[in-house]
Formats: C-alpha cells, sequence, structure tokens
C-alpha cells in the first residue's frame, strides 16, 4: 500500500531494492499498444475527463480484453472498471510470468495519463480510457540510473522516487555518436534506441538542421509520443528531408496520429534564389517535402491508415509508402483505395505485403482502384490473407491496366 502513496519518503526502506527492480525491467524493451486493466469497484468519480492521474503503483495489465471476463480478476457482473490505457513504456513480462496465457504487460510505478473518456456502459460497467503522458518532470527514472540514490527530506508528488545525478549535457552517449557520425548533407542513421524529447531535439537540431541530411533513418527505435511530434514538427520545417525511415519502430496508430498532425501543418520558407548587382530575388519553397514515408513493421491499424490518408492528400510530394507488416485489415485498404482513386493523388508505390488481415472482402475496392487511380503504378501484396481466387482476380484486374506492376504469390488454378 506504501507505494500507491504519492509521499514518496515513506518508501526509504525499500528504495535500493526498488532501484534493481527498474533497473531490470529496463532491460525488457517497451512497446506501445493498448492494454486493459480491471478493478471490481466504481471508479468514475476518481477519473475526469481531460484530467491527469499518475499511477503510483506497479500496474498489471493484459493485451488481452478476455482475460478480465475472468472471475479471477474483473469479472462479468457486479461493480467493475475496466481501463482501456493507450500506453508507449509498457513491459511485455510474459515470458517471467507463471501463467502466460494472462499476456501479462506491466507498468512501470509512477506512470502519468490522461483521461480521455469515462463511458457508464450499464449493468455495473464502467469503461476509462487512458493515454499515457510524459510528465513536465521526471516523477521516476526508468532506465538504468548512474549515480547516488538520495532522499530528500520533503517530498512533492512531482519529485522523482529515485533521483539520478545528470549533468545537463548528459546523453545517450550511442545516440550522440550515431549523430555525430553522420556527415553533412549525407543519409542519417539512428538504430536500436531509446529516443525521448531531448534526445529527438538533439537529431532535429543536429541531422536535419545543421547537417541537411535528406534521408532520416530511425529504424528499430523507442520513441514517446513527445518526441515523435518533436521529429514530425523538424521534418516540416525542413526543406531538404525527402525520405523518412521509421521501420520496427513499434509505432501504434495513435503514434501515427501526433506524427501526421505535425506533418500536415502547412509550412513554407522563403529563402534566396540569386543575387546580383543589387537585387535580389526570393523562392517559397514547401517545407517537409517529403518523397517516401517507410512506416513497415510497425503496429499501425485501420485506424491509423484514416491518419495516413489525411497525410497523401495533403502531401502531394509523397510518392512511395511503405506499409507492410502491420496490422492493417479490409477497412484500412478501402481507406487507401479511395484516397488513392481521387485524381489529385500523388502516390506511385504502395506495399502492403505481410498484413494478414487484408482477405478478399479488399478485392472489389482494389480493382476499382486500379480504374481509377491515375498515379498509382506499383502495389505489393505478398503474404496477406488473400485466397487464390481472390489473388486471381486481382492479377486479372491489374493486367488490364497499363504500365501497373502487382506482386502477389503465385496462384494454382
Amino acid at each position: 500500500m506504501n507505494l500507491r502513496s504519492e509521499d514518496r519518503s515513506i518508501l526509504k526502506d525499500w528504495f535500493l531494492y526498488l532501484k534493481l527492480i527498474i533497473t531490470g525491467l529496463a532491460k525488457i524493451p517497451s512497446f506501445s499498444r493498448n492494454l486493459y486493466r480491471g478493478v471490481r469497484m466504481n471508479l468514475a468519480t476518481k477519473y475526469q475527463n481531460g484530467e491527469t492521474v499518475i499511477w503510483w503503483a506497479f500496474s498489471s495489465c493484459t493485451t488481452t480484453k478476455e482475460v478480465l471476463k475472468q472471475d479471477a480478476f474483473c469479472g462479468s457482473k457486479g461493480e467493475r472498471t475496466i481501463f482501456e490505457i493507450n500506453c508507449y513504456s509498457g513491459k511485455d513480462v510474459r515470458e517471467y510470468s507463471k501463467f502466460p496465457s494472462e499476456s501479462e504487460v506491466l507498468l512501470i510505478a509512477a506512470t502519468q495519463f490522461r483521461v480521455v473518456s469515462n463511458v457508464n456502459k450499464g449493468d455495473g460497467l464502467i469503461v476509462i480510457q487512458l493515454e499515457e503522458t510524459e510528465p513536465k518532470y521526471p516523477l521516476i527514472e526508468k532506465g538504468a540510473m548512474k549515480g547516488p540514490v538520495h532522499v530528500p527530506k520533503t517530498v512533492q508528488p512531482t519529485d522523482i522516487l529515485l533521483e539520478t545525478v545528470f549533468d545537463e549535457s548528459s546523453r545517450n552517449p550511442e545516440i550522440v555518436r550515431q549523430i555525430n557520425r553522420t556527415q553533412f548533407r549525407s543519409k542519417a542513421i539512428i538504430e536500436g534506441q531509446r529516443l525521448n524529447r531531448e534526445d529527438m531535439r538533439d537529431v532535429v537540431e543536429k541531422v536535419i538542421i545543421k547537417k541537411q541530411c535528406p534521408q532520416i533513418q530511425i529504424r528499430d527505435a523507442e520513441m514517446t509520443i513527445e518526441s515523435i511530434s518533436e521529429l514530425g514538427r523538424g521534418i516540416r520545417e525542413s526543406t531538404t528531408v525527402n525520405e523518412v525511415d521509421l521501420c520496427g519502430s513499434r509505432l501504434s496508430s495513435n503514434d501515427i496520429s501526433h506524427l501526421v498532425g505535425e506533418l500536415s501543418i502547412p509550412q513554407t520558407h522563403t529563402v534566396e534564389q540569386w543575387k546580383c548587382c543589387g537585387l535580389t530575388r526570393m523562392k517559397t519553397l514547401d517545407g517537409g517535402p517529403l518523397k517516401v514515408l517507410n512506416l513497415a513493421k510497425n503496429n499501425i491499424d485501420d485506424d491509423g491508415v484514416k491518419h495516413i490518408v489525411g497525410l497523401l492528400r495533403l502531401k502531394r510530394t509523397l510518392t512511395e509508402l511503405y506499409l507492410n507488416d502491420n496490422q492493417i485489415g479490409d477497412a484500412g485498404v478501402e481507406k487507401l483505395a479511395t484516397a488513392l482513386s481521387h485524381s489529385a493523388a500523388a502516390l506511385q508505390k504502395l506495399y502492403l505485403q505481410d498484413n494478414k488481415r487484408i482477405t478478399d472482402r479488399s478485392v472489389k475496392s482494389l480493382t476499382e482502384m486500379f480504374e481509377k487511380s491515375q498515379s498509382l503504378n506499383t502495389l505489393w501484396l505478398l503474404n496477406c490473407g488473400l485466397t487464390n481466387s481472390g489473388k486471381q482476380e486481382l492479377s486479372e484486374a491489374a493486367g488490364l491496366k497499363r504500365g501497373f506492376y502487382l506482386n502477389i504469390e503465385r496462384f494454382a488454378y
């Protein structure tokens, strides 16, 4: 019960033990996805829309909503509250659990949320949606800690649980190394790192602004919503970035909404085109002239596609889009097909392979897109959920479109 208290001073005897646990959990990769947690009580009055709440204790959650219906958890009768949590720092502990079927994910103590909605579903059920947010001041050091553990005499709710001594210039040395090795106007590669807001600000300032890199590759990374917004803002304000690769960075549909939200803000820059004999000619350039966007191997579902479609309508420079190996289904394909059927669409290459949720229900919208699209000339649909007959129908329709390339598995007659 002490761990749930905002008064962290009462945990003084446990700080070293907590440091050991948190340092161990830091070795487990974090990921962005929706989680669920249930309790057998009505908590509606304690969670008001728009307010910020902090869960001071370690919180056990699950990736499967059905688990909560078991009597050992929330059950299906009586007063109960189910939390639907959009988080980016969950720790998947299934491999370390005695009950792997429960799909357990652990949220570290002092995780902060914003209350998105609070709905009474009737029959005693309250559903509260939470979105993880980054505190203005650190409430806990969630990584491997350096320096001594210091317990302040008076502790406020905004004080950190385990205070760590850092100097202002302290940064992840590997991120610094990867930034420093990047040459002027070359491809920037940042791989396998966790980037918070300050890390991403460094990337934007040193790689995008100062080194004017046209290609930004941040692969297999872990990013907070704040760092994603920083990246989007940096790309939008740049006149040189034309290719962005975020493959394998655990991006959820919510993350995509923040990225697209920044990229969709109109931005222009007036620059000097030439100067001679006291005369100057200025030129207006669009910010974020993206041509290639790689969002492969993430956690983007049909809801995320909605945001991407909005970007396609606004970014006429975008000609190549990688969405392969995500969680996109037929509803997402229909959204893409509708957008690409528009005469103003500019996308030329679309990669959707390895999306298992794409089935024959997408055949109709895709064949109609083949007929109407004036820009798309390449579509990859390998290893999806299409049947042989669906593949054949798509292949025949694509064959009628001159210069169109459809990459799909061979089908058996």
